[in-house]
């Protein structure tokens, strides 16, 4: 799934040569195809097998790239403002999993937890993992190319890697893991 999602650096480079009739520099591809290959050794022994779900991983890694390169078509100098912008996709996102919802039915949603941990850590994830990373990326976007932005999001798993490091107390991140 990391190696997956991390091909959005290397497709936002295609998305936005085939959306905005921009080509990237001969060096933004070269730095894609570096951050896919880190992407790739980061997660180590890959399977090589393609199943639904590594199907699903790459249809976000395209509508991450194309989102990007969307954003920043209509994030021009007289379109609406980065936290205008933050606001109208957040406010869609939420409609769009409220329609979900009501159409699958609360009967087969499972019981959301009433523990207060529950919902602090969902609104640490709602507010500084969504709300903030979509402002940053906004502001980013109207200030550089989908290119340059898709590869500062590339380094997300190098980030994650060095975060979880840390949150295990140090080591390899697999040697953390396969002792507990």
């Amino acid at each position: 799934a990391v190696f997956l999602i991390s091909l959005c650096v290397v497709l936002t480079s295609f998305a936005e040569w085939l959306l905005l009739g921009w080509r990237p520099i001969s060096r933004a591809f070269g730095f894609a195809v570096l951050s896919a290959v880190g992407a790739a050794m980061l997660v180590g022994n890959m399977q090589m097998t393609f199943g639904d779900g590594d199907a699903l991983m790459l249809l976000a890694a395209s509508l991450r790239a194309v989102a990007v390169c969307l954003t920043k078509r209509v994030s021009g100098p007289k379109a609406v403002d980065t936290l205008g912008l933050t606001a109208i996709q957040a406010g869609v996102v939420s409609l769009a999993c409220l329609l979900l919802a009501t159409a699958i039915g609360p009967e087969h949603l499972p019981q959301l937890p009433s523990n207060p941990g529950f919902w602090l850590a969902c609104a640490y994830l709602v507010i500084f993992c969504t709300l903030f990373a979509f402002h940053a990326q906004n502001h980013a976007i109207r200030r550089s190319s989908p290119t340059h932005v898709g590869l500062l999001m590339g380094t997300e798993p190098v980030f994650g890697a060095l975060f979880a490091t840390l949150a295990l107390g140090g080591g390899s991140v697999r040697q953390r893991l396969a002792r507990h």
